[in-house]
């Protein structure tokens, strides 16, 4: 009864308490946690963070909706503010918080569910981008005596929507001024009716300014200008305007009118919106987008009231913006390029448009939750692979004594049955081992399946072991881009994973069209 029990009963209790361990308590469960991201400035009183609620299980980081969330944020200096909300089914949710003094160096935020931590983290804030700002001029090449440039007042392009494009052409002051002929041919693109241009004169030179709608047809349009003016005069300049691939358009009028009309020539369902000022990041939305005839998907967002005037709305297809369709759109867009008073040189660089800020990770309770409930699914299971491996030992040293048990029963009995009965009538011994009489009939065959036994049942055990190990570690992946989704940004093997009880401090000022910032 006790060898059957050790043959077959210890691998079969090994096996079944290893898979108890692996589907039961130790099984790695669903995590449930939270990022905060935000761009927050030292002179900020009004702070407008996103909330992104996170599921991982089995090596996928997920969007999950949460209600019951409660977020605090204590500044250094004033009473800690609070808001109450829920995340929709893209588990995302915008808090809008006013403080009574400006934030200062630090903020510490902490986000519960029911008393459950999701995040918790101390950001150091930034300084504001202050007078970072984006040359609109359009590089080119111009030539001959009439001297153009070209500039887009809002520095992006989003094909197939109109933008406006400003051109200037600088011409000798004659006794008889007036505006020089302008011709345009656009490759990729369309250009909207010349009319009279707008022009102001200085002593020696006079500056001619014409609003054109440009349209790009691709993502690369190129552009040839041409004028003639009096007396022969000619100026040529040539360039090229890149248009940002799956890019979402900001109506340039909309936000006089106190809401912003987006539209997106790329199907979509929502568009994720942050408005940004000198003091960083002040509100966002989730905008709901919904098609039209035309194809496109539209939506709108009433301006709230934040004490502060937004200078840029930062259009992206994902909550962390930091894919390439994010673009950065100046609220308030030049009328024309900057002629500047009388006696200021009329080739100025215009006025710049504000640079896009990426939006940082202030707080990252993603990463701890995991290691958490990694190290107690490995506290669980480390227990079951001493039980394995002491009932691999045990099987296998019972194995050999059971062999040479019964190697030696079966000497005994081979001695007698070649000793005959006479000789065990006489006393005499049982004939030796190593006689070629018991290797033929008994030697070797039990000996090679003995060690076959053994092999087979240390390889199983083996394999259970891979097993367990395989279990533990296959949801660890490298990085959070392992799992590609349409919740986070492209895939890449960047980490965004910070150390919670570390001060995260907010990155710098970026250009703001992706198309012309590949890092942004």
């Amino acid at each position: 009864m006790l060898k059957p029990a050790a043959i077959y009963g210890v691998p079969l209790l090994a096996g079944l308490a290893t898979a108890a361990a692996l589907l039961g308590p130790g099984q790695e469960r669903p995590v449930a946690a939270a990022r905060i991201r935000g761009w927050l400035g030292r002179t900020a009183t009004t702070a407008g963070l996103r909330i992104e609620t996170v599921s991982h299980r089995a090596g996928l980081y997920l969007p999950a909706s949460r209600d019951g969330l409660e977020l605090t944020a204590t500044p250094a200096h004033g009473p800690a503010q609070r808001w109450r909300g829920t995340t929709g089914t893209d588990g995302v949710a915008e808090a809008i918080l006013r403080f009574e003094r400006p934030v200062g160096e630090q903020i510490g935020l902490e986000l519960s569910r029911n008393g459950h931590e999701l995040a918790r983290a101390v950001a150091r804030a930034a300084a504001p981008p202050g007078a970072a700002r984006l040359d609109p001029r359009v590089p080119g090449e111009a030539t001959g005596a009439l001297a153009i440039s070209v500039s887009l007042p809002r520095a992006c392009l989003v094909s197939p929507l109109p933008e406006p494009l400003w051109v200037s052409v600088l011409a000798p002051r004659d006794e008889e001024p007036g505006a020089p002929e302008l011709r345009a041919q656009v490759t990729g693109g369309a250009v909207g009716p010349i009319g009279v241009p707008a022009s102001r004169c200085l002593a020696a030179r006079c500056r001619y300014d014409w609003k054109l709608d440009f349209t790009a047809r691709a993502h690369v349009a190129e552009l040839t200008l041409q004028a003639r003016g009096h007396g022969g005069i000619e100026g040529r300049w040539s360039g090229q305007l890149a248009a940002v691939p799956g890019g979402m358009w900001l109506d340039p009028q909309s936000a006089d009118a106190g809401e912003l009309r987006i539209v997106s020539p790329v199907p979509r369902k929502s568009a994720y919106l942050s408005l940004l000022g000198p003091g960083g990041r002040l509100a966002g939305a989730v905008v709901a987008l919904h098609d039209d005839a035309d194809g496109f998907a539209r939506g709108a967002f009433r301006l709230p009231e934040l004490g502060a005037q937004p200078e840029l709305a930062v259009l992206s297809s994902d909550p962390a913006e930091r894919s390439g369709a994010a673009i950065g759109w100046p609220l308030r867009v030049l009328p024309a390029p900057d002629t500047g008073p009388p006696g200021v040189a009329l080739d100025a660089a215009p006025q710049g448009v504000p640079a896009r800020t990426p939006l940082g990770l202030l707080a990252d309770g993603l990463a701890e939750a995991v290691a958490r409930e990694r190290m107690r699914a490995a506290a669980v299971r480390r227990p079951i692979w001493g039980f394995v491996a002491a009932a691999g030992i045990f099987e296998l040293l019972f194995l050999w004594r059971h062999g040479r048990l019964t190697r030696r029963r079966l000497e005994r009995h081979l001695g007698e049955s070649l000793g005959g009965p006479e000789a065990r009538e006489a006393g005499e011994s049982a004939a030796p081992l190593g006689s070629p009489e018991l290797r033929r009939i008994g030697g070797g065959a039990s000996l090679l399946w003995l060690i076959v036994l053994a092999a087979a049942v240390a390889l199983a055990f083996a394999a259970l072991a891979a097993v367990a190990a395989w279990a533990q570690g296959a949801s660890k992946p490298a990085t959070y881009g392992a799992a590609c989704t349409s919740f986070f940004r492209p895939c890449s093997k960047r980490t965004e994973t910070l150390a919670p009880s570390t001060a995260r401090t907010m990155p710098r000022p970026n250009l703001t069209c992706a198309s012309r910032a590949p890092g942004a």
